[in-house]
């Protein structure tokens, strides 16, 4: 593809709107000063340079409010965890970053393995709309998911 095409394609009004995730402090790690830091800004910066076009973060609360905004046309690429629930409005590249996540529990708890957790009297915390909740949505046969009120939280 050539960076014109690139450029038409990812960046049509000349500058790159590019949506990140406030909430995850792995992908987005200071939000201090005027302009978010860590990797998702990161790589916007180094895909906008590519294009040799302006960047304009995008910033959302959380990962549900930026896949909300797919069909809004408030940006361009968003980088947001793949989920197949979210394919219906959303094209997902090849992974950029690969999360391992895994499941904490209190002191004294006999699960040890994440199959452990999948069982009758174990309830399970995450944030909604997250692509962990998604993920846990579709795969959970008996352990009860109990979801935040708020996305992000």
């Amino acid at each position: 593809m050539t960076l014109a095409a690139a450029r038409a394609a990812l960046a049509p009004r000349g500058v790159l709107r590019a949506a990140i995730n406030l909430s995850n402090f792995l992908l987005v790690s200071d939000q201090t000063g005027a302009t978010p830091r860590g990797i998702s800004p990161s790589l916007c910066g180094a895909l906008a340079q590519r294009l040799e076009v302006p960047l304009e973060l995008v910033p959302y609360a959380n990962p549900g409010l930026l896949a909300d905004a797919a069909t809004s046309d408030e940006w361009d690429v968003g980088l947001i965890g793949a989920e197949p629930a979210r394919a219906a409005t959303i094209a997902f590249t090849r992974p950029y970053a690969h999360l391992e996540a895994t499941f904490l529990v209190r002191d004294g708890c006999p699960a040890r393995r994440c199959d452990d957790v999948d069982a009758e009297g174990y309830s399970i915390a995450v944030s909604r709309r997250a692509a962990y909740a998604l993920k846990l949505e579709a795969s959970l046969a008996s352990a009860t998911l109990k979801q935040t009120a708020e996305p992000g939280l």
